[in-house]
């Protein structure tokens, strides 16, 4: 259930090895906003995650959905010292009692209760086994003896705290002070009666959350800076996100990497001290080929910042660049300035969309010159990203508007003679089967290992194998036939598909507005599907904003509307050759550990896991560059203790390699 830090008062780091098909959240721990202090403990809510501080040994715990806890976004604290209980209220209302380590016992009755349409819950109050929480349509008393919901009074009120004193409970509402003798029914809101006297010796919050004390302050957690990931992609052995958003209220800019398990980001005062402007609303991220630490992140604000080691560098607008406001000639024509889409081609030039302006496709070449063309089908448009695939062809979606669409360019490899450039645009496509696709919105592409296009729509995903088919106006999806239905079943269809991403495996990793993620594996001509969401995995949210994959470990990272998480994938990119061919964990104890991989594999190799005498236990095809075995042999049952062997040889039989892997009972 939790995550153990480094113990260090001024740098704690985190360590996780997460196994496969295990979640793992990557919350920000930077500032505290409360905290409650229990007799050996100080629990403290760090935008809405929670860390404790042993008083007695120091030690640093953070916990979270993945490790345990019920929900995310974190609202109120109290603790009951009568019935030692940590009281732990989300913002949707969901109630979390925890009783200590691997011990959390979730109230979540109000978090469902269809008839309260506002749920808020204002404030928490303790009063000896009970808690009482303070929300906008009364009082919810939870008795921590029994931990379960003892009265829910809906007072039709806005109820900021609750307080006891002598024989009466004091509501301090947005009408006034309500006032209710303990021994009354407290269900029947007409005992609650006005009170205007003083009630003098109250304690409106008992129990509750305060202000950090210089203990918290001074913990320096390695985590994110914040929980607004809205562009990770995962390149040169770090992930790299961008902390801002588009078509919503600003967010932080804010550049973030993760490498050696390790979180680095930009100082957005400098930057705003340097450039005179508020740093805001980051939405892509291109690395530099020629230097994996130099930056370009583009802002849905401000245009391109540069960055070199996580150290800012250079602003690109208006008055230094091609860059063009969407806003030329008005007040504050300086904050319209909408980049995004950032990429490099084969030659180290640097792609780019400039959005709603005249000259749509920006580049910042390998010299440092910058070029703005100029394509009709582009021009003052919802521009969103651009992916170059391996045959140098550029593909920029249209993301949304009445012209939304997927526009695709063969330059003929001549970047500044558009003379010879040929272009192609589709706004609605008709399936193979002649069906249209009726999708309104198209909100991200990726290219698969077989070199087809994906592009996620507002009604399920489209795929592309040239980009003559985006002129022609067709598309493929994926249809499975069901013998009761004439057309079959279209693969997602009317699920919002807002991220695609390819593993090792080439299967598509697909991430929703409101189902979660979904993962799609149509391998040997069969289509299986399943589907990550918050109610049969410790994702954090069902809403997703991006999702990149680790080729070398298989981690999946998805960012949500509530953070960062990722989910250890089986499937690696395929080696070369089986020179770093290798098992872990090992030794396993499937007691504890469910699964062993067998890693450093060619794509697609046969694996035979077999005993020391030639037996063969299990058998199968690897995900790209890795294989999993579950430790039991072919009737399911798990193995007995000893060494095995994993034989692993390419598809063609041509190349193999063996990994010894130890079994303990």
């Amino acid at each position: 259930m939790k995550q153990i830090l480094t113990l260090c008062l001024l740098c704690c780091c985190l360590s996780v090895t997460a196994q496969v098909g295990r979640w793992t959240s990557h919350l920000a721990y930077q500032h505290a906003t409360a905290m409650v202090e229990t007799p050996h403990h100080v629990f403290a809510v760090y935008d809405g995650a929670l860390l404790s501080y042993s008083l007695e040994d120091e030690e640093v715990v953070t916990y979270s959905f993945a490790e345990g806890l019920h929900d995310v976004r974190i609202k109120q604290l109290a603790y009951s010292a009568d019935a030692d209980v940590l009281v732990i209220v989300y913002e949707n209302a969901n109630i979390d009692l925890f009783l200590g380590e691997n011990q959390v016992v979730n109230i979540a009755s109000v978090k469902n209760d269809v008839s309260i349409p506002d749920k808020t819950v204002n404030s928490v109050t303790v009063v000896g086994k009970n808690a009482y929480l303070a929300t906008a349509f009364g009082i919810v008393a939870v008795d921590l003896s029994r931990k379960e919901i003892k009265g829910t009074y809906k007072l039709g009120i806005n109820t900021l705290s609750v307080s006891r004193w002598d024989d009466y409970f004091y509501a301090f509402t947005a009408e006034g002070i309500k006032r209710a003798a303990a021994t009354a029914n407290l269900l029947d809101k007409e005992n609650w009666i006005n009170f205007d006297g003083d009630p003098e010796g109250t304690n409106l919050a008992t129990g509750g959350m305060t202000t950090p004390n210089d203990i918290i302050n001074a913990l320096k957690i390695n985590s994110p800076a914040n929980n607004q990931f809205y562009y990770i992609k995962h390149e040169r052995n770090k992930l790299l996100a961008a902390s801002g958003g588009r078509e919503t209220a600003t967010q932080p800019g804010m550049l973030m990497v993760y490498e050696n398990k390790k979180w680095h980001h930009t100082d957005r005062y400098a930057i705003q001290a340097q450039t005179g402007m508020e740093c805001k609303d980051f939405v892509s991220i291109a690395v530099d080929p020629r230097d994996d630490m130099h930056y370009f992140v583009s802002s849905w604000e401000n245009g391109l910042y540069e960055f070199r080691d996580m150290d800012f560098v250079q602003h690109y607008s208006l008055w230094n660049s091609e860059l063009q406001s969407a806003t030329p000639g008005l007040p504050y024509e300086n904050d319209f300035v909408w980049v995004d889409g950032l990429t490099y081609d084969r030659n180290n030039n640097l792609y780019m969309v400039n959005v709603e302006v005249e000259k749509g496709l920006v580049v910042l070449t390998a010299d440092g010159r910058w070029l703005a063309f100029d394509y009709p089908e582009l021009a003052h448009k919802r521009l969103n990203q651009i992916l170059i695939t391996k045959n140098n062809r550029k593909w920029i979606n249209i993301n949304r508007s009445e012209y939304a669409g997927i526009f695709a360019l063969d330059d003929k490899n001549t970047l500044e003679n558009t003379a010879d450039d040929k272009t192609y645009f589709g706004g609605q496509f008709v399936d193979q089967q002649g069906a249209n696709v009726g999708a309104s919105a198209y909100l991200c592409m990726a290219e698969d290992l077989n070199g087809l296009v994906w592009v996620g729509t507002n009604n399920g995903p489209i795929s592309f194998s040239s980009a003559e088919q985006v002129g022609r106006g067709q598309c493929n999806r994926v249809v499975s036939m069901d013998e009761n239905e004439l057309n079959g079943y279209h693969l997602l269809e009317g699920q919002s598909i807002t991220a695609i991403a390819v593993d090792g495996a080439n299967r598509k990793w697909m991430g929703t507005s409101g189902s979660g993620v979904f993962l799609v594996d149509q391998t040997n001509g069969e289509l299986h599907v399943e589907n990550f969401n918050t109610d049969n995995s410790d994702i954090l949210s069902n809403n997703i904003t991006a999702i990149a994959i680790d080729g070398n470990s298989g981690e999946v990272y998805v960012a949500t509307e509530q953070g960062l998480c990722s989910y250890r994938g089986d499937a690696i990119e395929g080696k070369a050759n089986y020179s770093n061919i290798h098992a872990f964990p090992n030794p396993v104890y499937p007691a504890r550990q469910s699964q062993v991989s067998v890693t450093g594999l060619m794509a697609q190799s046969t694996v035979k896991i077999t005993d020391m005498a030639g037996n063969l236990i299990r058998e199968g095809i690897s995900n790209g560059g890795q294989f999993t075995w579950n430790c039991t042999d072919r009737n399911g049952n798990i193995v007995k203790a000893g060494i095995y062997l994993a034989f692993a040889t390419n598809p063609d039989g041509s190349d193999g390699g063996v990994a010894k892997i130890m079994v303990i009972r």
